[in-house]
């Protein structure tokens, strides 16, 4: 064989291997992670919100439905009997329950209101305000039983309670047994409440 001819060989050998690698590493190549795909990559990777964000994020929504109550329906049922009056103020954007207000009054001057707030269809914020007799200030010779008032300020995000306040505005240690059970009974409180929301009828209770 001729040099020229083993030199040609040689050349059309090199081209032959350059052409294979090229193709192969395009056929290496990743395609495009689909729309959906980049969404869930996304939302994955998405950071979650700080304890003060949540906070925060609690208190906008908090003001942003009060600043708006005057425009939503408001639908009320009650009950009571002689001991005791008891009202449920429904508020309404279109469907959505963004408030419940919950009041009782009883016959000896004790009395509770509480206000539940929505978004999403999921509580996020709780007031409670208890009021009752003061027999340790009421002045001797006197009628008039001065009222005491209890107020309470609960957090709760993603149905966890994240933050309570009580009557001195001082945070409740979330390690004690009594935010454990404040958690359960406000959360089975406001699921009956908002089901009874949402169900036909002006009572709140069916009295026998």
């Amino acid at each position: 064989m001729r040099k020229s001819g083993i030199i040609w060989l040689i050349f059309s050998i090199t081209l032959f291997v350059l052409y294979c690698n090229t193709n192969n590493s395009k056929m290496q190549k990743k395609e495009p992670l689909k729309v959906s795909q980049k969404e869930k990559v996304k939302e994955s990777t998405k950071k979650e919100m700080t304890y003060k964000e949540k906070i925060k994020h609690i208190k906008e929504k908090f003001s942003l439905i009060n600043n708006n109550a005057k425009n939503y329906e408001i639908r009320t049922k009650e009950s009571g009997s002689e001991d005791f009056a008891a009202s449920l103020n429904i508020y309404l954007e279109g469907t959505k329950i963004r408030k419940l207000v919950f009041k009782v009054g009883r016959a000896n001057n004790s009395g509770e209101l509480t206000e539940y707030y929505y978004w999403d269809g999921k509580l996020f914020f709780v007031f409670s305000k208890l009021y009752g007799p003061d027999f340790e200030k009421m002045e001797e010779g006197k009628i008039d039983i001065p009222l005491r008032h209890w107020e309470n300020r609960y957090y709760f995000y993603n149905n966890k309670l994240i933050k309570w306040l009580d009557s001195n505005k001082k945070e409740v240690s979330p390690y004690s047994e009594e935010y454990s059970s404040a958690q359960k009974e406000i959360l089975r409180e406001s699921r009956e409440f908002y089901k009874t929301a949402q169900l036909p009828g002006d009572r709140i209770w069916n009295e026998e």
